[in-house]
């Protein structure tokens, strides 16, 4: 199962991401949350509550990517561990925008001018 909340901010969407990212409905959870939003904005993928990820799950992270690229939006990846090994076995990580998750907020910030704090 995959639970996506989403937290807006003028300019800026950040999907949290929590449980598999596989095969089946989970995959159109993730998808479905992304189609809600607006585009021209800048997308974080927040996937550090992501426990594993499989082929389909990866299928849908390159999709987003090329969603992201189509309707201009900028789009940042905070991955897990089980989506990081994946990408570096994948050799995928170089193709997408990694962010540390203690950073993805301030980088964000700094990208769009908008003052979002990091809960410690």
């Amino acid at each position: 199962m995959l639970t996506v909340m989403i937290e807006n901010a003028e300019g800026l969407a950040i999907l949290h991401c929590a449980g598999s990212l596989v095969a089946g409905e989970e995959t159109w959870t993730l998808l479905n949350a992304v189609e809600t939003l607006k585009p021209g904005r800048v997308v974080v993928l927040d996937l550090a509550g992501v426990s594993s990820i499989d082929a389909r799950g990866l299928g849908a992270l390159v999709g987003l990517k090329q969603w992201a690229l189509d309707v201009g939006v900028k789009l940042q990846v905070v991955p897990s561990d089980a989506v990081q090994e994946l990408l570096d076995l994948t050799r995928l990580s170089s193709e997408f925008e990694l962010c540390p998750s203690e950073n993805f907020l301030v980088d964000s910030s700094r990208e769009t001018g908008i003052g979002v704090a990091a809960d410690d």
